[in-house]
């Protein structure tokens, strides 16, 4: 057992310094793939989707998840409701029960819409467990809008 949280850590530490930045509310995930993305900032075009996976590994018993997306821009932040509320319909690899250990990938799909302004913003995203309301993973990535 403790050689597979030695394991995450390695795994959690070597994710996030690639192209995201760790949060302070919860675990990293193992790994993150922004799509076309190697490099912060990352740049998102308006009227496409901001898409990546999220490989993550259960802490806890999970039956309902859901995705939060804060955006931070000129010192503000808000949320950004993704379209697929049920974090679980978003699994690639796995579904919904997930034991504690289970490893699973998360796919988010965000549409840039025409409407966001053309700016740099930091982007937040967070998986919750809706029966506890705790963090399952948490990543931040800088963006560029154009």
């Amino acid at each position: 057992m403790a050689l597979r949280y030695l394991l995450v850590a390695l795994l959690a530490s070597s994710a996030a310094g690639r192209t995201v930045n760790t949060c302070s509310s919860g675990p990293a995930p193992y790994d993150v793939r922004v799509k076309g993305c190697d490099a912060q900032p990352c740049v998102l075009h308006h009227g496409t989707n901001a898409e990546a996976e999220v490989d993550f590994s259960a802490v806890h018993d999970i039956s309902h998840m859901k995705p939060q997306v804060r955006a931070t821009v000129f010192g503000g932040t808000v949320e950004f409701q993704v379209p697929e509320q049920n974090a679980c319909n978003s699994l690639l690899n796995s579904a919904c029960p997930l034991e504690e250990g289970d490893m699973a990938t998360y796919q988010l799909i965000l549409p840039i819409e025409d409407y966001i302004p053309s700016v740099d913003v930091n982007v937040e995203l967070s998986l919750i467990d809706t029966d506890t309301n705790d963090v399952v993973f948490c990543f931040s990535v800088d963006t560029q809008v154009i």
